[in-house]
């Protein structure tokens, strides 16, 4: 953890305030009622989507975000006709979070491809003999100041080492793996079906339900037994971060606006019947 001097610090850098104490929640929690988002890519989020969606749902006790809450344009490696600082999109983007953690007794937070490109960006671009000296796990350390935020990752069979795209919550899989396909609802399935050579490895158990971001699409599917999802964005495609979009490429699908709400069963599992999308 920081010292208090050096969360000074970054409030001077940042110009947020990182010394800063939790609100006091207000209003009754449905315990039995968790709200599931995915690919916000703040501050480049549809904030009239984003608002209504938080708006709609303030009553459910927990909030799960499938990766890439950020979406640090600066430190693309695509072409850029937009400059924007990194201390701003950070801040923005963490102060969006801290607002997250005033409304929801618990927020999960996956970090995922875009989230961690910051960490990508001092790896390719710091020599390795000074990565030692570097802050690379800036952050989880300042994301952990927040009190009830909980970076969430899959613990493997293979020692200390954690998968930050993947986390199973009893009868339920969040995913953020980089695989996508054009036919809405199949990428799910190729990644349930990866998943089965990969569960011994990843400490997977039997689970009823698959949640997949990173595609910005919306489905819900019947494979086997379990029910596979696809989690819509909250992004705004019309902001310079999604460009490469209009490249003339054509690539993928427009995105799909949406969340997910989990329903619990009454041992905190969730009850995959009534868990379901809303398409905004």
């Amino acid at each position: 953890m920081y010292s208090k001097k050096q969360l000074e610090s970054y409030s001077d850098f940042f110009e947020f305030d990182f010394t800063r104490k939790p609100k006091k929640r207000k209003g009754i929690k449905n315990n039995s009622k968790d709200l599931l988002i995915g690919d916000i890519h703040a501050p480049f989020h549809h904030e009239e989507m984003f608002n209504k969606t938080i708006t709609d749902n303030l009553e459910a006790k927990n909030l799960w975000i499938a990766g890439d809450w950020w979406d640090f344009y600066s430190k693309s490696f695509y072409r850029k006709d937009t400059k924007i600082e990194f201390h701003v999109e950070f801040r923005d983007g963490f102060s969006l979070l801290w607002d997250m953690a005033d409304k929801f007794d618990n927020v999960y937070l996956m970090l995922s491809n875009h989230d961690m490109r910051f960490c990508k960006w001092l790896f390719d671009n710091v020599p390795l003999e000074a990565l030692p000296f570097t802050d690379h796990l800036f952050l989880e350390r300042i994301i952990k100041t927040i009190p009830n935020v909980k970076i969430i990752k899959q613990p493997t069979t293979l020692g200390d080492r954690n998968i930050g795209y993947l986390h199973q919550y009893k009868n339920i899989v969040l995913s953020h793996i980089e695989m996508s396909r054009k036919d809405v609802g199949k990428v799910v399935q190729d990644i349930c079906k990866e998943l089965q050579r990969w569960e011994t490895t990843f400490n997977l158990k039997d689970y009823d339900m698959l949640f997949q971001a990173h595609n910005h699409q919306s489905a819900k599917v019947r494979y086997g037994d379990k029910y596979l999802f696809q989690i819509p964005c909250l992004i705004d495609a019309s902001k310079p971060s999604f460009n490469y979009a209009f490249s003339g490429k054509l690539q993928g699908n427009p995105p799909a606006l949406g969340y997910i709400i989990l329903n619990k069963n009454k041992d905190g599992s969730f009850n995959p019947n009534s868990s379901y999308i809303v398409d905004l």
